[in-house]
């Protein structure tokens, strides 16, 4: 007997930016015990652009307004989540809550020059994203070095 609240997964991860910012002040300037949230605080208000990245989506949005927001950009193919995803399971890496950290706690410790990977879209002329061509290239960057090193796969 519980009610069911219908909620947009994605406007609310974008919505979050809108809640007042945890910023107390005193009320006399004196008391600290006699704080109260400065609700006035906003952290964005609109119109803002959005970036949202999550396992399953890319995009640039300008948002107008609850439930008003126009597409910029977005993921043509393969997801960012699932590019960091494949890549791990590609290196062997834990892909427990996703592959992103594992990837990127081993890429801290690399060299950046090592391995050159291409910048997807990188000539085209929208803000839109595209994974597939990069997740190819690590895959054959991958297979590369297992050659070179006689590494078995």
């Amino acid at each position: 007997n519980k009610p069911f609240v219908g909620v947009h997964h994605l406007e609310a991860h974008i919505l979050m930016a809108r809640i007042p910012a945890e910023r107390y002040i005193n009320k006399d300037d004196t008391a600290t015990e006699d704080k109260v949230l400065d609700v006035s605080a906003r952290a964005m208000e609109f119109p803002f652009l959005a970036l949202l990245v999550s396992g399953g989506h890319c995009q640039i949005l300008k948002c107008l307004g609850i439930g008003k927001y126009y597409i910029i950009g977005g993921t043509l193919d393969d997801s960012l989540g699932e590019a960091f995803d494949k890549t791990a399971r590609l290196l062997g890496l834990p892909v427990g809550g996703g592959g992103g950290p594992a990837v990127e706690a081993l890429a801290k410790e690399g060299d950046p020059k090592s391995v050159k990977l291409p910048i997807p879209l990188q000539r085209r002329k929208d803000c839109d994203f595209s994974y597939a061509g990069l997740k190819t290239a690590v895959r054959l960057a991958a297979e590369k070095i297992c050659v070179e090193r006689a590494v078995e796969k």
